[in-house]
């Protein structure tokens, strides 16, 4: 009979409360930009030395906490259990020259975290040396489910392009329907945004399935 009343007594209170107002959760950014003024605790002479294939590649997220530290060794990482993280370094850019040393290296990266689903990201970060120690200046964060995702840089230019998935709300999970296409320049200290379009993914060509010939 206790047991009866005290589950009574705790929906009748339950019921008086006022109710919770559910705040949705915010939708996942197609990209973003940001500046995490994160500086790792290594001292280097010039970027050009920096081993970026075999040293901790941090991710962050859009208000520059660190979402993924991964410890690359010849430029691939992988996480152990699950969900697991997979992160491999695509490319690296020196440019920016002066007395015939690089001021900035543009590093590439993917992330795929797998787990109840599979999720596929890629990343350029900007890298220079700040009072010997190695810092990083910006990074462009974007959704890499399509193919033809991924970041091309121009070092003559200092032109950035960057193709990013992009969702509508009947897309599944396996199937983004757009992508953003994102051109960023170089400003002499980091990347600006100066255009932005989106348009259809590119629907893959049909397969024709040839039957095998009659044999008369």
């Amino acid at each position: 009979m206790l047991r009866v009343a005290s589950g009574l007594f705790v929906l009748l209170v339950a019921l008086g409360a006022p109710a919770q107002k559910i705040v949705p959760p915010e939708p996942e950014l197609s990209f973003y930009t940001v500046s995490p003024g994160f500086e790792y605790h290594h001292h280097y002479d010039s970027i050009s030395v920096v081993d970026f294939r075999n040293q901790e590649l941090n991710i962050f997220d859009a208000k520059g906490k660190v979402r993924v530290r991964a410890k690359l060794k010849d430029g691939i990482y992988e996480s152990g259990g699950m969900p697991r993280d997979w992160v491999a370094v695509n490319n690296i850019s020196y440019f920016d020259f002066q007395a015939g040393r690089p001021r900035y290296a543009l590093v590439s990266f993917l992330w795929t975290a797998t787990g109840a689903d599979a999720s596929s990201y890629g990343g350029v970060q900007l890298f220079t040396i700040q009072n010997g120690w190695l810092a990083v200046v910006q990074q462009i964060f974007f959704t890499a489910r399509h193919a033809g995702a991924g970041a091309v840089f121009d070092s003559a230019t200092g032109i950035l392009f960057v193709s990013s998935s992009h969702y509508l709300q009947v897309d599944a999970h396996c199937c983004p329907s757009r992508q953003d296409v994102i051109r960023y320049a170089w400003s002499g200290h980091d990347f600006r945004q100066v255009a932005m379009k989106t348009f259809p993914v590119a629907a893959p060509p049909s397969l024709r399935i040839q039957k095998p010939a009659q044999e008369h």
